[in-house]
């Protein structure tokens, strides 16, 4: 879907299957900031669209402006083949140290301070590499973010690379990246030499998976 921004005219490329269909929700020019309404109900619900504008007039605490401003996500337009990674990390400045080692490997890297806002941003985009604090993960059991990953088909968790930093890790461990259901753990320590074991352990994980492709055409069930 194309959605066009009145104020600047700047086209927005939004995946199908990121669009929540049946549903009013708002996206954000990545160019002026400025507001798009995306209307996908059916035909005959216009009064319920009108109440839900009504509603964002009322107190922030109101459970509906809740629900409304959650679905005031950002989106962006991004070129054809680009590879989008997501950093949740709520310290700015270890995020920004993250962020570029990240773009020093050729991606273009999207932050969250909060497992919603991740979460969010997941739903509306294809990233290949996803970098996740230790500080969301204290209850694995209960972690938000790994639950959704966790739920995702197999074809599209598979392509998510999984990288967990905190301090307890020991970086490259791969048992514990197992037992986390991760693909990578690196101990904030480290973090000097983040885009060098990021781009091993990606490549790594590349030549594995393409054995494994190869493997499942040989053998007729790709």
């Amino acid at each position: 879907m194309e959605a066009i921004c009145e104020n600047c005219q700047t086209i927005l490329n939004i995946p199908d299957d990121k669009i929540p269909y049946g549903e009013h929700f708002i996206v954000r020019c990545p160019k002026c900031k400025n507001k798009i309404s995306i209307y996908t109900r059916s035909p005959g619900k216009e009064d319920e669209f009108l109440e839900i504008e009504e509603e964002k007039e009322i107190p922030k605490d109101d459970k509906a402006v809740k629900h409304y401003k959650e679905k005031d996500i950002a989106l962006d337009s991004f070129k054809e083949g680009e590879k989008l990674a997501l950093v949740l990390e709520s310290d700015n400045q270890f995020a920004n140290l993250i962020s570029q080692a990240v773009s020093e490997l050729g991606y273009r890297c999207i932050s969250a301070q909060t497992t919603q806002e991740a979460i969010n941003e997941m739903r509306f985009l294809e990233f290949s590499l996803l970098i996740v604090s230790a500080k969301f993960l204290t209850e694995l059991e209960k972690s938000p973010i790994l639950t959704y990953l966790n739920n995702l088909t197999i074809d599209i968790r598979r392509r998510i690379f999984l990288v967990l930093i905190g301090s307890n890790f020991k970086t490259m461990d791969k048992m514990a990246a197992f037992e986390m259901s991760a693909n990578l753990v690196i101990n904030r320590n480290d973090s000097k030499q983040l885009a060098s074991i990021l781009k091993y352990s990606i490549m790594d994980n590349e030549r594995f998976y393409k054995v494994f492709t190869d493997t499942l055409l040989n053998a007729g069930k790709l």
